[in-house]
């Protein structure tokens, strides 16, 4: 893998730019997100955050998506009982 910054002593140096995104079920936005921002940047880096609309299926089969981190779904009664215990 080269840098961003290129390699030393190679007189180069290219600055690249990363979108980042945070969705949770997001289909419904993520085509028009993806047309804008695709163009624009060098690579997307996308957080799925428990997403159960297919976004982060969508994210991972875009060319321009660098990488998918996902967040597993919390389940909403599980998080108060959890909150609830604090």
């Amino acid at each position: 893998m080269i840098p961003s910054w290129g390699l030393r002593d190679s007189g180069t140096r290219r600055i690249r730019l990363i979108a980042l995104l945070a969705v949770r079920n997001g289909m419904r936005h993520l085509p028009g997100f993806l047309r804008n921002v695709a163009p624009q940047a060098d690579g997307i880096v996308a957080l799925d955050d428990g997403s159960s609309d297919g976004s982060g299926d969508l994210l991972t089969q875009h060319e321009a998506v660098i990488e998918v981190l996902r967040r597993p779904a919390v389940n909403a009664s599980k998080a108060t009982t959890s909150s609830n215990n604090a």
